[in-house]
């Protein structure tokens, strides 16, 4: 009988060395609370030319303005309201709508329908009886040493500057926050 019991220490201590079978509970399994996710850190901010790029979608969906039609000798242009970096009048009183890379564009409205058509837009900004300038597009505000006038300059491509009345002034500064 001896030997049994020393074959069976043997056995039984062969067996702990092995891998334990874990007993499962038999029914439901307890309820556990969901782990709380772990704070993520903020995300990294993009490159300037993709903020550009995000702020022109943005704008774009808020704004219900479309591209605007232009007649030229060869039919119709479409102009989007980005590219514009400002509108006036000319002698004519036709409106004169030049667009960021310089390019001069006339169409048979008055600056007051314009500003209507604009109105729901946030880029556009009456600066002047005579001058709506896209808020986006603009380099600088200065005073003309020459004329003693404000005038708001939009880049090197852009010929000409368009006039910022005294009483718009402190309209444009709020918008622009200066």
């Amino acid at each position: 009988m001896k030997s049994t019991k020393k074959s069976r220490s043997v056995e039984l201590s062969s067996r702990k060395a092995g891998p334990v079978p874990v007993k499962r509970p038999r029914g439901r399994p307890p309820k556990t609370r969901p782990e709380t996710p772990p704070e993520t850190p903020p995300a990294p901010t993009p490159p300037p030319d993709n903020l550009k790029y995000l702020e022109n979608l943005l704008i774009r969906l808020v704004s219900p303005l479309k591209s605007l039609p232009v007649q030229i000798n060869e039919g119709v242009v479409y102009i989007r309201p980005e590219d514009i970096a400002f509108i006036t009048t000319t002698a004519e009183r036709k409106l004169l709508i030049i667009d960021r890379e310089g390019k001069e564009w006339r169409r048979f409205d008055s600056v007051k329908d314009m500003m209507k058509k604009l109105a729901g837009d946030p880029r556009f900004f009456l600066s002047h009886k005579s001058f709506i300038i896209n808020i986006y597009a603009l380099k600088a505000i200065r005073k003309n040493p020459e004329t003693k006038r404000v005038e708001a300059t939009f880049g090197d491509q852009v010929k000409g500057a368009a006039a910022v009345s005294s009483g718009n002034m402190k309209e444009l500064k709020g918008l622009l926050e200066l």
